[in-house]
């Protein structure tokens, strides 16, 4: 049975599987976060929301694209089959 929170999704497979639509577990939790994290930070006094509460949401989100990049990335480099990684400079 799936007790997920608000605005949570059924659960996926565990780590990467063969199709585009799964999800690592670590991208799942950070977007959890981000959904749980939000409305929390909008209830922050207002000395805090546009300092320590920006910071937070700010690297929130970071954190998310990063692992969705980097889960991305790993996928595509899985299907090439030759196992190199490209770094991006800048």
């Amino acid at each position: 049975m799936f007790t997920g929170g608000l605005g949570a999704e059924p659960p996926r497979r565990i780590f990467w599987g063969d199709g585009m639509t799964e999800t690592a577990v670590v991208v799942q939790k950070a977007y959890d976060w981000n959904l749980w994290i939000l409305p929390k930070v909008e209830k922050f006094p207002k000395s805090y929301r546009f300092s320590v509460g920006q910071n937070l949401v700010s690297t929130s989100l970071d954190l998310l694209m990063n692992l969705v990049d980097a889960t991305y990335q790993a996928k595509n480099r899985d299907r090439r089959g030759d196992g190199r990684v490209v770094a991006a400079i800048g």
